[in-house]
């Protein structure tokens, strides 16, 4: 008899993927005790309409790139084919028909927590995952609760610690546009692949 998995899941645009999004990984993964974390690339990001995002081609080699060595990190490709918004809500649906039995958690950052009641179907995604919260300072993940009018919020949150990283990919894609050095932000392979295909240099 198997037992059901423990499984993160770790969404966003990564364009491109960097060192912060795999700390939070690895973070979660240790204080939460999950088997993997799953890196889920957004096909078409509902709350970046406006934003022209790379190529999911690229996006999705730099991740396969980024977790290639890394183990109980696994790249999910579930969301890349999608050419309508992706809501979390529906990709949590989907992910949960696939693995009926084992426990899942989103992960998020506590300043996520505290717009969480805004998002699209908030209390789906509670049926259908446990939130992984990574604390940060300034933001109290307890008061974000209290404040919330999500009755089930309280019981389905785990938070877990991370060391703060002021990092994203706005600010990588801008220091590449501008020249700027990017040592150490990202992983080896994520920027010679960014190197070979001119990636962010007109953005």
């Amino acid at each position: 008899m198997t037992h059901p998995r423990r499984i993160g899941l770790l969404g966003g645009t990564f364009d491109p993927i960097h060192i912060a999004h795999l700390h939070i990984a690895a973070c979660a993964m240790h204080d939460l005790a999950l088997d993997e974390v799953r890196f889920i690339p957004a096909g078409s990001p509902p709350h970046k309409p406006d934003r022209p995002v790379s190529d999911s081609s690229h996006r999705w080699r730099m991740l396969e790139l980024a977790v290639e060595d890394i183990r109980g990190f696994r790249p999910d490709p579930i969301d890349l084919s999608g050419d309508t918004p992706s809501y979390t809500s529906e990709l949590l649906a989907r992910i949960r028909n696939a693995h009926p039995e084992d426990q899942l958690w989103f992960i998020i950052g506590a300043d996520s927590l505290a717009e969480f009641g805004t998002w699209h179907q908030p209390e789906r995604i509670l049926e259908l995952a446990r939130l992984a919260v990574a604390t940060r300072p300034g933001w109290d993940v307890q008061a974000a609760i209290g404040s919330s009018c999500l009755p089930d919020l309280q019981d389905r949150v785990d938070a877990f610690s991370s060391v703060p990283l002021d990092l994203s990919s706005t600010l990588i894609r801008e220091r590449i546009r501008d020249g700027k050095p990017v040592d150490w932000l990202l992983p080896a392979g994520v920027r010679a692949y960014i190197d070979q295909h001119g990636l962010y240099r007109m953005r």
